[in-house]
Parts: C-alpha cells; sequence; structure tokens
C-alpha cells in the first residue's frame, strides 16, 4: 500500500520468506522470524463471591501460555480488569475489587496478547449486600456533672459489621434514663448534649436502626461536689506517636461528694 511499502507486519509466532519483485525480476528470499512472546491461551480469575459495601478484596488472574507454562498477571500492563456495574463494585488496574453499594456486578478481565490478539477470562458474580449496624458505642463511658444547668457533650459510633465505624451522633436517638437527673437533646445541631437537673444518676443511651447502645454510659449528677484529684489520660491506644501526628487525651477527676468519693469522670 502507499506510504508502507516494503512494511511486514508480525501477526503471530512463525517464520515467512519474503521477496520483491521489480520489473519481472525476483530477488533473493529472506526469512523473517516473529518471535512475539507468550501467548495466554486460558485466563482464568479468582475471588470472592460476595462482599458488604465499603469493603475491598483482591481477586487474581492467571494465565496458561502456549509454552505449557502458567504464571500469574494479576497486575501486569497487558491485563485489562472490568466491571459491568460500577455502581454496584469498581476494579483497579491491580484487580483490587471495591464494593461500592448493595447489587450484583460481573467482574472480569482480558489479556492482551503479543499479537494484538485478546483472551477473555471467565466472569465472577459478585453480590454486595448493604452493611448492618452492629452496635453504638457511647462516650464519654461515666461523667459527673456539678451544678445544675451545666452540660455534657456525648457521642455516638456506630459499628457495622463491614468492620467500619461511623460517628452517628447526630443520626441516633438520645435518651436519659431518669431525665429529673439530666436531660439529653436531641434537636438538631445539639444531639447529645445532656443538662444537669438534680442529684442523682442516669443512664445514657443512643439508638439507631433499633440498636441500643451498650453498656449505657453512666452520667452522675452532685451539686456542689468537689474535684479533689485530676489527672490526664490517653483516648488512644498508644502515647507515642510521629512527628506532625497528633493524639487525644482526657481530664480525669476524682471528686469528694456528700456519698463519698467518685473517681475517674471525665472533665
Amino acid at each position: 500500500a502507499s506510504g508502507t511499502e516494503g512494511q511486514a507486519r508480525a501477526i503471530t509466532n512463525g517464520t515467512s520468506d519474503i521477496t520483491a519483485t521489480y520489473m519481472g525480476v525476483t530477488s533473493d528470499t529472506a526469512v523473517l522470524t516473529v518471535a512475539l512472546g507468550k501467548i495466554c491461551e486460558t485466563l482464568t480469575i479468582s475471588g470472592v463471591s460476595s462482599m458488604i459495601e465499603e469493603t475491598e478484596a483482591q481477586y487474581t488472574a492467571t494465565c496458561d501460555f502456549d509454552d505449557g507454562t502458567s504464571d500469574t498477571v494479576t497486575t501486569s500492563l497487558l491485563i485489562d480488569w472490568g466491571s459491568d456495574s460500577e455502581e454496584t463494585a469498581t476494579v483497579s488496574d491491580l484487580g483490587l475489587v471495591s464494593a461500592l453499594e448493595s447489587g450484583v456486578a460481573l467482574i472480569s478481565a482480558a489479556y492482551l496478547n503479543p499479537d494484538t490478539t485478546t483472551t477473555a477470562s471467565n466472569d465472577i458474580t459478585l453480590t454486595v449486600t448493604q452493611k448492618v449496624l452492629e452496635s453504638i458505642t457511647v462516650t464519654p463511658p461515666s461523667t459527673l456533672l456539678t451544678a445544675v444547668g451545666q452540660t455534657q457533650q456525648y457521642a455516638a459510633m456506630c459499628n457495622y459489621n463491614n468492620g467500619n465505624s461511623e460517628d452517628c451522633t447526630t443520626d441516633a436517638a438520645w435518651d436519659s434514663g431518669t431525665p429529673g437527673v439530666a436531660t439529653i437533646d436531641n434537636a438538631a445541631g445539639s444531639e447529645g448534649l445532656a443538662t444537669a437537673v438534680s442529684t442523682g444518676t442516669t443512664s445514657i443511651t443512643a439508638t439507631l436502626n433499633a440498636i441500643v447502645s451498650a453498656p449505657a454510659a453512666t452520667l452522675n449528677v452532685n451539686v456542689g461536689a468537689v474535684c479533689i484529684d485530676l489527672s490526664i489520660d490517653s483516648a488512644d491506644s498508644s502515647t507515642t506517636v510521629v512527628a506532625g501526628a497528633s493524639l487525644n487525651f482526657v481530664a480525669l477527676c476524682d471528686f469528694q461528694t456528700t456519698g463519698g468519693v467518685i473517681e475517674d469522670q471525665v472533665v
């Protein structure tokens, strides 16, 4: 063809005799050997068939080549991963599947061979299920207020079956077991805010999707109680951090009350 005269295009492994003819004269034969590399005859992918939304799973891909060898090609530049429902699940170039929302997706891959043909894999039907709330944790677990009208802000952490936890302070319904001791707010902007009413003890709980926080947080109200010992403690599991990181501390008081000493109350 015009512009590509004399250009040979490799198609598959093997040899070919190349000649040229001009004005009735034929050239000597040139032998062209094509060694394109191995051809993936069978591509097999493997991975889980069910996931919970907001989780990840690693899939793998293996090629059976035309020279009788097999190799893992999960992260090869020649493999193209895909999902037929990217609203449900996506697949990275490295075969990492991310479950996004409940539904069904077909996960597949294709291998680009050196001769420009492609080898398609098997399909895996992936079912993604909705995450389920398993428990709620309320903090602080125990605190003491010393004056009528004094407040304490509570937080709720929702723990799901996918291993993730989310702050659900504003979504949960808050309750004080003894509102005559302390009330707790559910109004927008002040969810989880407890206010002391009178001396006594009440339990504070948060509820979401019929799941009630456990154990309940304890709120002590002791009007006139005095902090006699103050200490600090890390709210995190470690007190060693790298430069640029942050660490949360809490202040704890031992209070002298008319009924005795109440220890380790968050203030």
